[in-house]
């Protein structure tokens, strides 16, 4: 390392000029460069932040300083050639680590959620707590911590459930045959209505989607506002069952009703 800069390579008579590239070039990294990196991670949590910022800031300095002495006279091949092959080892030494970071990099840059928003990946579900240098934190809706590294984010179906301020929920149920359609639809609609919660705009919407083997299978979609997601379910979920009881409409199930003896009893057992 001695070897790298020797002080008879520096030339001092543009001493100054190189004092003046160090100056200038430390300036510039810290009023621009870096508050520039920090606009464009500035979903990312805390612990990212800081991590980029003294990634930007250790990097920057030494090309600044590398620059300084260059302009200063002295031979910076030895120094470039020391810094690759440093790189090139811890490279090797963390692959996984350097994948996960670019990976993080990748979704930050596409802001495909934040911190506080509800995400799903492949079967888990959870608030994004963290968002780190190398992996997601996620805190499932049971209170337990999840990490989840960058790399499989970028190679996995990201579900964010909360990134649009109005959501849908569909209640799916099935009235059996012979009951008036238009009764239903009416019954829905004013069921929706009934629920302070459920937004006029977009509007609820029935749709009668197939028929099955015991009855109609019906759809009715409801807009809601995302932080009321469970006193919607909830609330339309009673009032439904309310409203098609006090009408008598018996929702259908699926059964097997089985006659024995000869007074045509009849037994009803269910299937699950």
């Amino acid at each position: 390392m001695q070897n790298l800069i020797r002080l008879e390579q520096i030339q001092w008579d543009k001493f100054f000029e190189g004092g003046l590239v160090l100056v200038l070039g430390i300036a510039f990294v810290r009023m621009i460069l870096m508050p520039g990196i920090a606009l464009f991670f500035r979903g990312a949590s805390q612990q990212v932040r800081l991590g980029v910022r003294k990634l930007v800031w250790y990097t920057g300095l030494f090309f600044v300083l590398v620059g300084a002495l260059s302009r200063m006279g002295v031979q910076v091949t030895g120094i470039l050639g020391a810094a690759g092959i440093a790189g090139v080892a811890v490279g090797v030494a963390s692959q996984s680590s350097l994948s996960n970071i670019i990976a993080g990099l990748f979704l930050v840059s596409e802001n495909a959620f934040t911190i506080g928003d509800v995400i799903q990946v492949e079967t888990t579900t959870g608030v994004v707590y963290a968002v780190d240098l190398l992996a997601v934190r996620l805190r499932t809706f049971d209170n337990t911590l999840i990490r989840i590294p960058h790399q499989k984010l970028i190679t996995s179906v990201v579900t964010n459930i909360t990134k649009f301020p109005v959501r849908r929920m569909d209640f799916k149920l099935r009235v059996p045959y012979g009951t008036d359609l238009r009764l239903v639809e009416e019954l829905l609609r004013q069921v929706v209505s009934r629920h302070p919660l459920a937004l006029n705009n977009p509007e609820a919407f029935v749709m009668f989607t197939e028929f099955s083997s015991s009855g109609v299978e019906t759809l009715l979609g409801v807009w809601f506002e995302k932080s009321d997601y469970v006193a919607v379910k909830n609330g339309i979920t009673v009032d439904l069952l309310e409203t098609f009881a006090s009408r008598g409409i018996e929702l259908p199930y699926p059964h097997i009703e089985i006659v024995s003896g000869t007074d045509k009893e009849t037994h009803g057992s269910n299937v699950s």
